[in-house]
């Protein structure tokens, strides 16, 4: 989600009345392609690696 004009409290209240339902990402307009770690809810580095542990 988009948003301008909105306080950081603002948004922090709409999260949580969301509850975690529909809305994954909230940046301000002009970032919604901005690359983060964390894309929609998806930790991308941890779902693109594969952890491969050998023990002796």
């Amino acid at each position: 989600m988009t948003h301008f004009g909105f306080g950081q409290d603002e948004l922090e209240e709409l999260a949580r009345g969301l509850a975690g339902r529909g809305v994954d990402r909230m940046v301000p307009v002009g970032s919604a392609l901005s690359f983060h770690r964390v894309w929609d809810g998806v930790d991308l580095p941890a779902e693109f690696t594969r952890l491969v542990t050998v023990i002796r």
